[in-house]
Formats: structure tokens, C-alpha cells, sequence
């Protein structure tokens, strides 16, 4: 699971146009992808990573778990 998840922020990175060097990518766990998409539309729909996820949903989901007091996990130069 974390390969798969180190592999789709690398593929997210260069498409945003981010380095993959310091793009940071919030992670409540390694569970992260089963959490968003359960808490969005796209697991509603079948929708599988990494067709339509994009930075902002991504940013928007690790705000709501912020504000639910969750922990986050910063994934970073992971992405070398």
C-alpha cells in the first residue's frame, strides 16, 4: 500500500507540475486512499485513483481532517 502511494504522489507531482523533491503530500494513514475516497463522491461513483484525484481534493479532505482533529502524516522526499 505505501508503494502505491508514494507511486501516485510521484505521478501527481509531475503532473501539477510540482518537484517531486518538495512536494509535500498529507496522509492520515495508509489507509488514506480507502478514507477519501469513502469520504467523496468518486468512492460513491467506483472511481479509482489516480484517473480524477487531483491536488485540491486531496488538500481539501486533509483539511477536513484537520478540523475533525485527526492526525496527519507529511509524506515528504519520499518522492526522490
Amino acid at each position: 500500500m505505501c508503494m502505491i502511494i508514494i507511486e501516485f504522489a510521484k505521478r501527481l507531482a509531475t503532473n501539477r507540475g510540482f518537484s517531486k523533491n518538495t512536494i509535500s503530500i498529507y496522509l492520515r494513514s495508509l489507509n488514506f486512499f480507502d478514507d477519501f475516497l469513502r469520504a467523496t463522491t468518486l468512492g460513491e461513483r467506483g472511481v479509482e485513483y489516480p484517473h480524477t484525484i487531483e491536488m485540491e481534493d486531496i488538500e481539501e479532505f486533509t483539511e477536513q481532517e484537520r478540523a475533525n482533529g485527526k492526525g496527519i502524516k507529511t509524506v515528504n522526499n519520499y518522492l526522490a
